[in-house]
């Protein structure tokens, strides 16, 4: 599978080998002690995709 790239603050949708396209924003925050950790918002149309790629690979 590509990367998935994220723009921050847009949605960015990046299609795999499999001719999917994912809509994911990813988000980076920072903790009150000043940690980074990273929030991705993941569209319901790409869940569903992953689910589905998911369980390809597990029927194999």
């Amino acid at each position: 599978m590509t990367a998935l790239l994220a723009k921050r603050g847009k949605e960015n949708k990046d299609v795999t080998e499999k001719g999917v396209a994912f809509g994911i924003r990813k988000e980076i925050k920072r903790s009150q002690k000043g940690f980074p950790y990273i929030i991705f918002h993941i569209s319901e149309m790409a869940q569903k995709q992953i689910v589905k790629m998911l369980l390809e690979l597990n029927t194999r």
